[in-house]
This record gives C-alpha cells, structure tokens and sequence, in this order.
C-alpha cells in the first residue's frame, strides 16, 4: 500500500471550473489519465460535484451537446473525506468497503469546502504493471469518434491504423483484431497450433496468454520473465 494525498500538479489536472464547456473539459482527462475531474466553483473553489469519462460517453450517446456547460453533466452527490479523516477510515472507503473500485478517486476537503487533493483506490488495492496513456490527439480523436456515431463496427480510423502498421511492419496487409485476447488465439490458429503442441508463455501475464493457447487445444507451458525487463527469459 502507498497511500499518499495527492495534490499540487496532479490535483491541478483533476480540478475544471464550472464556466468550461464540456468541449473545453475534455482534455482535462487526457492530461490526468485517471477518467474522472473534479468540478469546483470559479468564484470560491467550492466543491460542486465530479464528472467521468463514462458520463462523457452517455452525454455524448444522449446528444448532449459538448458545447453545453460541464455543469449540466455534473455528479452533484460526491463522497469526499476532510482534513481530518483518519487514515484507517480513508483505506476503509477506498479498499475494503470498495471492493468493486467503485470510487477510484474521492477527494479531500478543508472547512471552506475546497479540494485539498486526493486518494486513489490504486494506491491501496492496485500495482500496475502498465497504464494507458490516452492524452492529446487520442482524446481528440475518440471524441470525433463519438460525435461522428463511429462508436462499433469499422470507421476510418481503424482503416488507417491498418494501413499505417503493414506499412511499418513492411506486409501486405493488416487486420486490428477487437481485443488482445482475439489477436493472440488468431495468431495461434494462423500458425496450426493445436493438440499436442506446446506453448512457452510468461509466468508474469494476464490470463488470456494461457488461455488463448488453451482454446486451441494446445499446452501452455510457464516460463519466467526477466527481472529487469518482465519479459519471458529465454533461459
């Protein structure tokens, strides 16, 4: 557990006034990475509520408009600790009584109802072994996505990640698998792995490296990773 208050750089991207436009907010969570803003009065810095990329998505699927005040999407009902909640209370909320990850991120309050920084659930339930980083040009092009309805099937971007990557990877032709779990079993299936075949994988992965082998009737084999690198070591 590394349970520390956040707050200076990091607080200064999670905090929005509540005179941005939705369009004007979104880059907020591209800068913080952690899918939610606090929203704070401009005048006196109060407390108004918070808003998370999901309420983007459903304000966007609804046809909210991003030019509309971030207010009229604002959560108003926040949990939030003081300056003098204790620690064991602050773990409590954000670990034990939150096993779901519910609330990822609940901030800390002094008197005047201003945000002092906050805590992350990560840093009482969670070691990353990566983190996305979706800022700037991602955020700007999910949005166009959004707000062009390219939220399934195939849009232009997937076309154009295809054809970046066989351009790179000096092949004819490449296809953007829906998820890591799809590319791995198809790579599998594409090299006649199955039964009795079997395949060296990291101990150190997530699950669907062992059973993207599995689903081809094939044997998963652990290796460790390297120390320095996490990657399978060859010894």
């Amino acid at each position: 557990m590394n349970l520390k208050l956040r707050c200076g750089a990091e607080l200064e991207k999670m905090i929005v006034t509540d005179n941005l436009t939705i369009r004007q907010a979104c880059p907020y969570f591209g800068e913080n990475r952690n899918g939610i803003v606090f929203v704070v009065s401009q005048k006196d810095g109060q407390l108004l509520g918070s808003v998370t990329n999901g309420d983007l998505r459903r304000a966007f699927a609804a046809g909210v408009s991003p030019e509309q005040c971030i207010t009229s999407i604002t959560h108003k009902n926040i949990v939030y600790f003081t300056e003098e909640t204790p620690e064991h209370e602050i773990v409590a909320k954000l670990g034990l009584d939150n096993a779901a990850g519910q609330k990822l991120y609940i901030p800390v309050l002094d008197a005047a109802q201003r945000v002092k920084g906050y805590y992350s659930y990560y840093d009482v339930k969670f070691i990353p072994v990566a983190q996305p980083d979706l800022r700037a040009a991602e955020l700007a092009y999910l949005v166009d996505c959004v707000e062009n309805n390219w939220v399934s099937s195939k849009g232009k971007y997937i076309s154009r990640f295809e054809e970046l990557f066989a351009e790179f990877a000096g092949v004819g032709h490449a296809a953007a698998i829906c998820n890591g779990t799809a590319a791995l079993h198809l790579a599998l299936a594409a090299l006649e792995i199955g039964p009795g075949d079997e395949v060296i994988v990291p101990s150190l992965s997530f699950i669907a490296t062992a059973n993207a082998v599995s689903y081809t009737g094939a044997t998963p084999v652990f290796a460790d990773v390297e120390a320095d690198n996490w990657n399978i070591s060859p010894s």
